[in-house]
């Protein structure tokens, strides 16, 4: 009798060795990567060092980020050195070479190491390569200024704005801001004023005016003072609409709070327009004792003409700093008479001046 444990089941030979080498299938010989291949290989290697060169100064590493920038140099000044050898030398990464100096010359200078820097951005302007490096003449000025070449910071400053164009008005703008505050620095205060006013007939701008009062300050030019601190309240201040739209959509909906959520359009315009009321309040107090021989003319002149402006908050400011003057020359008796007007102001003007008004009857024994 059969068992049953071998029924109904086929065995198949096993094959040997050389069937099986047989029906596989050859092993791919791995290529060899051609000569172009490991040129892009070290590129990438060199963009990663460029990135973590930049991410360390970002993290405040400065040492490091130094480090990252001239390993950077070092692997791409060996890709040139390669491609020369090998006959390439016409297909070397111009960009790269670029972002590789400007990335240096950038990390020397916030390391504070001042002539690398300036050494780094030389060989990007001598390379023909790069007709748009001329405004890295930018930096190199700021870094003579940070010196206090400020001769040298002009110059660079100036070769700068001859070659701008144009269409890029926003970067002219801040070139001549930079030679107008260099002059400043060497007291050259006609020249600066040329600069500023010349920035003012073009762009008018609340910091370059604030700056011209300050030049003709120093040259003791009172009417033109005068001029200037009407010019600079003639200028738009930003938000002031979108401000007063708002005030009235809160009187209609009888709202104490600001309709909507955080804006942050609206709050980059509230931080240019206390910017801007910042600028007019420091002006008005350099204006107002200085283009009238009687002191108080000065600031009534003043607080008139931020009335006609419609500037209440600055208008405030300067009545405060009238009144305290009257307290500097012991007239107490108009102080105070000075410091009641603010009676029919808002509560907090009111409550500073009542404040004052309270002090003075104290030092009176009152």
């Amino acid at each position: 009798m059969k068992s049953n444990a071998s029924a109904g089941f086929k065995s198949k030979p096993v094959p040997d060795a050389r069937t099986q080498a047989s029906n596989s299938k050859p092993i791919e010989e791995k290529k060899e990567k051609s000569e172009e291949e490991n040129f892009k290989e070290m590129e990438e290697e060199v963009h990663r060092l460029l990135e973590d060169s930049a991410l360390c100064k970002v993290k405040k590493s400065l040492t490091e980020a130094l480090t990252k920038a001239k390993e950077a140099a070092s692997k791409e000044k060996k890709i040139r050195q390669l491609r020369e050898n090998a006959g390439t030398l016409d297909q070397v990464n111009i960009d790269l070479t670029f972002y590789v100096f400007y990335n240096l010359a950038n990390m020397y200078h916030a390391n504070g190491l001042h002539q690398e820097s300036l050494n780094s951005y030389t060989i990007i302007l001598k390379n023909k390569q790069y007709p748009q490096a001329s405004r890295l003449r930018v930096n190199m000025g700021n870094i003579y200024f940070e010196q206090k070449k400020f001769d040298q910071a002009i110059k660079m400053y100036n070769m700068a704005l001859d070659s701008t164009t144009m269409q890029n008005k926003d970067m002219k703008l801040k070139i001549k801001k930079n030679v107008g505050l260099a002059l400043v620095k060497q007291k050259r205060f006609g020249k600066a004023i040329e600069v500023y006013e010349d920035i003012m007939n073009d762009v008018p701008d609340f910091d370059v005016g604030f700056n011209l009062i300050v030049c003709l300050y120093a040259l003791g030019e009172k009417e033109k003072m005068r001029t200037m601190f009407e010019r600079l309240l003639m200028i738009p201040i930003p938000g002031m609409d979108e401000e007063e739209q708002e005030e009235l959509l809160q009187m209609q909906n009888k709202l104490d709070k600001p309709i909507g959520e955080v804006d942050p359009l609206k709050e980059y315009l509230k931080g240019k327009k206390q910017e801007a009321l910042s600028y007019i309040s420091h002006a008005a107090k350099l204006v107002a004792p200085f283009i009238d021989e009687n002191i108080i003319n000065g600031y009534d002149y003043t607080c008139e003409a931020l009335k006609a402006a419609n500037l209440p908050e600055v208008e405030s400011e300067m009545e405060i700093a009238k009144s305290i003057h009257y307290i500097k020359n012991k007239e107490i008796e108009r102080a105070i008479e000075s410091f009641k007007g603010f009676e029919k102001k808002d509560k907090i003007m009111m409550a500073m001046a009542s404040n004052n008004i309270s002090f003075l009857y104290f030092l009176e024994n009152d």
